[in-house]
């Protein structure tokens, strides 16, 4: 997500796409370290979302991307993530 935002935030001409694409590289830049996990993949997933219908179009690149980030929604933070080290890593023990 910070790479596609990156790369074409200086061919944006309109301002509300400039704006989502901003707020997408904040929230993927976010999960690249690994701060705020859950709330900054909810965010990108629904600028991903809005972004994948902008235009009248369908845009499968967007769309994976929210799906990405849907699943980070659902998985949490890393072993190795800021999330971990401040709040401690949660682990669900299924069948005990």
């Amino acid at each position: 997500m910070l790479g596609a935002a990156i790369s074409t935030w200086l061919g944006v001409p309109d301002a509300t796409a400039l704006f989502l694409r901003l707020i997408g590289a904040v929230s993927a830049g976010l999960i690249f370290l690994g701060l705020w996990t859950p709330i900054a993949a909810a965010l990108g997933a629904m600028v991903e979302g809005w972004l994948s219908f902008v235009g009248g179009t369908f845009n499968i690149d967007h769309a994976m991307h929210a799906l990405i980030a849907l699943s980070l929604i659902m998985l949490g933070p890393g072993r190795w993530s800021f999330d971990a080290r401040l709040y401690g890593r949660k682990r669900i023990e299924v069948g005990r």
